[in-house]
């Protein structure tokens, strides 16, 4: 065997170990379940704004806020935005990091008089719907900084009437009947 014949040959050895560690590659990346977020916040006895939100992976930002609890004069208003893929795939990625597939997700009893966080996320069909008082916990840290991403995107103001699913962020009187 000639010394070009066996150098081609391990060529074609070495490209095709090279290639099925690629495709091995990636194959095993994980890719990201989840394709909506929807969080939402309720009042309290305290100067709490109900609000909402709700974050696709179309990137799209829905965004709703009740100031009437704390007397401002702005009361019921509802916001639209584009996030970027960085802030999404670092919504995922906290999302991962509290195991948000096996959290607690009992529908809770909470005293009146303190905030109350809803979250629910959407994988396909199926969703997870989380309930729970802020805490300084590590999921309620992610929580906090999902009910605080509105302050990064550029939102416009809208006459529409968003629907969520999510319904912490309603009257209590209205939340009741649903």
């Amino acid at each position: 065997m000639n010394l070009t014949a066996l150098t081609y040959k391990r060529s074609t050895q070495l490209l095709a170990m090279v290639s099925l560690g690629l495709l091995t590659g990636c194959v095993r990346q994980e890719i990201k379940e989840i394709t909506r977020v929807e969080y939402a916040k309720s009042t309290c006895l305290t100067p709490c704004i109900p609000m909402a939100i709700s974050m696709d992976s179309s990137l799209r930002y829905q965004f709703y806020a009740d100031s009437s609890y704390v007397k401002r004069a702005i009361a019921q208003r509802s916001y639209r935005g584009r996030i970027n893929r960085r802030l999404w795939n670092e919504l995922t990625d906290k999302l991962d990091s509290i195991d948000y597939k096996h959290l607690d997700t009992s529908r809770m009893q909470f005293p009146s008089d303190v905030q109350h966080v809803e979250l629910i996320v959407y994988r396909g069909d199926n969703k997870i719907r989380l309930e729970t008082e802020g805490s300084s916990s590590k999921v309620g840290k992610v929580l906090a900084w999902i009910g605080d991403t509105y302050k990064s995107v550029k939102l416009k103001p809208i006459t529409d009437t968003l629907q969520f699913n999510a319904t912490l962020q309603l009257d209590p009187r209205l939340r009741q009947r649903q």
